[in-house]
């Protein structure tokens, strides 16, 4: 310990408290115990090259993605694949970089020239290394505590996107140590929409880089510093699961480059079986891609139910890659890796639950066991569901703890390993379960996309001031004008169908008569703002579409559904 205090103290450190609004002190006691943490989680590795230290093949540098929010301010030295260009550009050797990494991540040091001049990097490389690279470019603006142990971040991106990541403490069944596991986003938003998952009704509003995905795992560390140094009892990391904000596999370049910085023997190295990637199986090449560029990283398969029919109710994504096409790739990851899926079941109520259930998604278990001698069988884990607004609209209830117990019973009694996972349940009161991770007011959803709300086709809109009742007054007023004025032209151009489809509302769909004044009503309800930001996002797509050059090829050109007759009555909406 006195090693490290001495490694700490003598390089002039700069505070972590720049930016970081959190509880934590940030001061050097705290770089120290995660130097320390990190030190116990990293094995001495021998010298690094470019490619060395790999426990996944490098892919490059990430390919462009449309959607990307540009970066604003220094790149993340964590972008691997950027730094090692750039460090090659500049002729600086591949053990340069490995003495910034072991500077950072190792010893717990800051970002600085001297510090890393005095470690053997070369003076002027450092300077310029250090003009052009940050430590960290996100940040944590919020934290929500469970009382079961779990917190939920609210992270700002160095784009300015936002994004939510759980860090989730438990403690081990056979020994009783506490652990920790990260819960990482890897898109802010996501466009898979499952009938059940508050994320999904935001949409995809941007790909994260590799490094804004290895930043989430990075603050979680800081955050796990701060208790050791705090005297908790301590809960090191264990975990790192792909199953925030985000389909992992729509980002699959970026997911990559995050299980290399993750499992690289030079930063944080975590083995690939402490790495899981969550996917809802809308792409059968794609996990067999990642079977064979990741094969000893664990795949979590989101089935919910194991017939098609019902998995198309929940999982909409579904009909892009039907059971027989997902079992067969499931199959070739699991005969690749050695390891069978972790079959993740939201158990809802009703719906999915039952004895016939439970036969089907063992029978399904059995099958991927049979085509797979070789490997170990699936794990089931199921989650009991965790209240959404979506899932509300939709009807959805949880299950009681006797249904719950009940279905795990019936597999287990069928030979299927299975685990009932309450740590889920345990983070409700943070709205940090399994499907609740969403940016929950306007102000967050404008700054996960800002480069879209800085522009002329912005939706947003300069209140009266005040906090006395005429101010409240005239900012309802405004927004109701705002929604009436987007709601009748997103009617003129793409109709109700569109429109119930986008904000998945059943009580817009034209089989409910909806009318204007009835669905402003429904819209302007304290329930409704998930719905809300929907219909702007969706005004704002149509608004950027009308820009581009080629209007043919825009949706929104389109035959739109013709509206409804205005003498339908208000009471005609019905909220199922």
């Amino acid at each position: 310990m006195e090693n490290v205090a001495g490694r700490v103290t003598g390089g002039r450190l700069r505070t972590m408290n720049g930016g970081w609004q959190s509880p934590m002190n940030g001061g050097w006691q705290s770089r120290m115990v995660l130097g320390m943490l990190l030190g116990v989680l990293a094995p001495r590795a021998g010298a690094w090259t470019i490619t060395g230290g790999n426990r996944v093949e490098p892919r490059g540098l990430p390919k462009g993605v449309a959607a990307r929010a540009p970066q604003v301010g220094l790149a993340s030295i964590l972008d691997l694949a950027l730094a090692e260009q750039w460090c090659s550009d500049r002729g600086l050797k591949p053990a340069h970089l490995q003495t910034v990494y072991r500077t950072l991540f190792r010893r717990g040091q800051a970002l600085d020239s001297a510090v890393l001049a005095e470690a053997g990097v070369p003076r002027q490389g450092a300077l310029d290394l250090v003009a052009e690279f940050t430590e960290c470019a996100a940040r944590v603006v919020e934290i929500r505590e469970s009382a079961g142990g779990g917190r939920k971040l609210l992270v700002e991106l160095g784009s300015g996107a936002l994004v939510e990541t759980v860090l989730i403490r438990h403690k081990r069944r056979t020994s009783g140590r506490a652990r920790h596991t990260v819960c990482v986003s890897s898109q802010a938003g996501c466009s898979r929409r499952c009938t059940f998952c508050a994320t999904g009704s935001m949409g995809l509003l941007a790909q994260l880089s590799t490094a804004d995905i290895v930043e989430q795992v990075w603050l979680a560390l800081r955050l796990i510093a701060d208790d050791a140094l705090a005297g908790g009892e301590p809960a090191p990391l264990r975990n790192v699961v792909f199953m925030g904000m985000g389909e992992p596999l729509d980002n699959f370049e970026s997911v990559l480059g995050a299980i290399r910085a993750l499992s690289h023997t030079c930063l944080f190295s975590l083995s690939p079986r402490q790495l899981t990637v969550s996917t809802v199986g809308a792409s059968a090449d794609k996990i067999r891609r990642l079977a064979h560029a990741a094969p000893a990283v664990r795949l979590a398969l989101s089935l919910h139910a194991a017939t098609q029919p019902l998995r198309a109710v929940l999982v909409p994504s579904a009909a892009e890659c039907e059971l027989p096409e997902l079992a067969d790739a499931l199959d070739e990851h699991a005969r690749v890796s050695g390891c069978g899926a972790m079959i993740e079941y939201l158990l809802i109520s009703g719906m999915n639950d039952s004895s016939e259930d439970a036969k089907e998604l063992a029978a399904f278990c059995h099958a991927r066991r049979k085509a797979t001698p070789g490997a170990t069988p699936p794990f089931v884990n199921l989650i009991p569901y965790n209240p959404t607004e979506p899932g509300a609209l939709a009807g959805f209830h949880t299950p009681s703890d006797e249904a719950v117990a009940t279905f795990h019973a019936q597999l287990r009694a069928n030979s299927v390993n299975a685990l009932i996972r309450w740590t889920s349940a345990a983070g409700r009161d943070a709205d940090g379960g399994c499907g609740q991770l969403v940016l929950g007011s306007s102000k967050r959803t404008e700054a996960a996309h800002p480069f879209l709300t800085g522009g002329r086709a912005s939706v947003s809109m300069a209140l009266p001031g005040g906090s006395g009742e005429r101010g409240r007054d005239a900012r309802r007023m405004l927004e109701g004008v705002k929604l009436s004025a987007m709601l009748e032209e997103l009617l003129e151009r793409v109709g109700w169908q569109m429109i119930a489809d986008e904000t998945g509302a059943r009580c817009l769909d034209p089989e409910a008569r909806p009318h204007i004044k009835s669905a402003l009503k429904f819209l302007r309800a304290p329930g409704s703002k998930w719905a809300r930001e929907r219909l702007e996002a969706l005004w704002l797509e149509m608004k950027l579409a009308d820009t581009k050059e080629d209007r043919a090829a825009v949706p929104w050109q389109r035959e739109a559904s013709s509206p409804p007759p205005a003498a339908l009555k208000v009471d005609s909406l019905v909220v199922e």
